[in-house]
C-alpha cells in the first residue's frame, strides 16, 4: 500500500521536474522579451538536470519504464548541456596555421575601486598580472581610470607601455573617476567603434587589428547586469523560512530585476549579433555577458560561432564567483575559420570574475 503511494508520488515529482527541465530548455531558445518564465527556469537548468538524472537511475533500479520520461528530456537538453561541462578528451592542441595571436578578457571590477576584496592592493595586482601575462590583446570590462593617482590614465598607459595601440570607451565620466570598456593591442588598430544599447550604461566596443596582411575584428562586451543591492546579497546569504513582508518584498524586487535584466540582455544580444553578421573579417567576440551557457543570450551570440571553452576548456569553466557557486558568464566566441587552443581560466581573487586567456591561429586569407 505505502510502496504504491510512494511510487505514485515519485512519478508525480518526476513529471514535475521533467516539465521544469523542459521549460529550462525552452528558455535557451525563447526570448525573455516574449516569455519570461522559461528564462527563469533556464537559470535553474543544472538543478532540473540533476533531478532528472536521479529519476533515470531511480526508475532503472526499480525496473520501471518511467525512466524514459527523464531520458527524453535530458536528450532534448543536449545542446545547453554540452555548453556546461567539458571533459579533458579530444581538446584542441596548438596547431600553427599561419597567423596566431593570444587574447585575454577580464572584468576587473573597476580595479577594486571600492575595496570589495578587502585587499587595497587588488587593483595593482590586476595590472601586474596582465602585464606579466604579456598577451597580444587585452579586453577589459568595468575598466576604471581616475583623474589622478595610481589609476590615472597616464599611469595605466605607462603600465601597458608594451601595447602601442588601444581603444578606451568611457561610458561614465565624473570627478571621482571614469568607467567603461578598454582594448589594448600590440597589433595596429585600423578601425574602431561602439555599439550602444538603449536605456542602459552597458555597451560593446570593437577594433579591427592588422595582423600582417590580414584583418581581425575583436568585440569587447559588457551586457546587462541584474544590479543586486548589498541588502539583496545579505538576504540571499542568510536564507530562512521565516521571512516577513519586508523580506518577501525584497525577493519580489530581486525577481523583477532578474527578469528585466534578462529582457535587456536578449535585446542586446540580438543587436550585437546583427553587428557581428555584417563584419567581413574573422571575429573574436569576448567579454562579460552576465548570462549562463544555458540562456537565450548565449544561444543567440554563440549561433554561427565557436565557443573556446567547448573547444579547449575542461570542467565547468566557472568565471564568476560570489555568494553563488562559481558559474560561467564570461565567454570568448570566434569565427569558424579561426582555431582556438589552450584556454586558461585563472582563479584569482582580485575581482568577482576570473580572467580568461586563449590562443588563436588561422590561415592567411591573402597570399604574399
Amino acid at each position: 500500500m505505502w510502496k504504491k503511494i510512494l511510487k505514485h508520488l515519485f512519478l508525480i515529482l518526476n513529471i514535475a521536474v521533467a516539465a521544469g527541465l523542459g521549460l529550462a530548455v525552452a528558455g535557451f531558445y525563447i526570448s525573455p522579451v516574449h516569455a519570461w518564465l522559461p528564462a527563469f527556469f533556464s537559470f535553474l537548468f543544472p538543478f532540473f538536470l540533476l533531478l532528472n538524472l536521479f529519476f533515470i537511475i531511480f526508475w532503472i533500479i526499480q525496473r520501471k519504464k518511467w525512466f524514459v520520461l527523464s531520458l527524453i528530456m535530458v536528450l532534448c537538453s543536449w545542446e545547453p548541456l554540452m555548453a556546461c561541462y567539458q571533459f579533458p578528451l579530444f581538446k584542441t592542441k596548438k596547431i600553427n596555421k599561419g597567423y596566431w595571436i593570444s587574447l585575454m578578457t577580464y572584468n576587473v571590477r573597476v580595479f577594486n575601486r571600492y575595496n570589495w576584496t578587502k585587499d587595497p592592493e587588488s587593483g595593482k595586482k590586476i595590472i601586474d598580472f596582465l602585464v606579466a601575462k604579456n598577451t597580444d590583446v587585452i579586453c577589459l570590462q568595468e575598466f576604471y581610470s581616475s583623474n589622478k593617482g595610481n589609476f590615472s590614465t597616464q599611469k595605466i598607459c605607462q603600465a601597458f607601455s608594451r601595447y602601442k595601440y588601444s581603444f578606451v570607451h568611457l561610458i561614465v565620466t565624473s570627478a571621482s573617476g571614469n568607467y567603461g570598456l578598454a582594448i589594448f593591442s600590440k597589433y595596429p588598430v585600423v578601425n574602431r567603434g561602439v555599439i550602444r544599447y538603449p536605456g542602459t550604461v552597458n555597451a560593446s566596443i570593437f577594433v579591427d587589428i592588422a595582423v600582417s596582411r590580414d584583418t581581425l575584428r575583436i568585440y569587447n562586451n559588457h551586457l546587462q547586469s541584474i544590479h543586486l543591492l548589498s541588502s539583496h546579497y545579505r538576504m540571499i546569504d542568510t536564507l530562512s523560512l521565516n521571512y516577513g513582508d519586508k523580506e518577501i518584498a525584497q525577493f519580489k524586487n530581486i525577481f523583477s530585476r532578474f527578469i528585466n535584466a534578462s529582457k535587456k540582455r536578449a535585446i542586446q544580444a540580438r543587436l550585437l549579433k546583427d553587428h557581428v553578421k555584417q563584419c567581413r573579417f574573422p571575429v573574436i567576440v569576448c567579454g562579460d555577458f552576465n548570462d549562463t551557457p544555458y540562456s537565450y543570450t548565449y544561444q543567440v551570440v554563440h549561433r554561427g560561432l565557436k565557443d573556446v571553452f567547448v573547444e579547449s576548456g575542461i570542467g565547468s569553466g566557472g568565471t564568476y564567483f560570489g555568494i553563488f557557486p562559481s558559474f560561467r558568464i564570461d565567454y570568448i566566441f570566434h569565427s569558424k575559420d579561426l582555431l582556438a587552443y589552450r584556454l586558461k581560466i585563472f582563479k584569482l581573487p582580485f575581482s568577482d570574475h576570473y580572467p580568461m586567456q586563449c590562443g588563436f591561429t588561422w590561415k592567411p586569407r591573402y597570399s604574399n
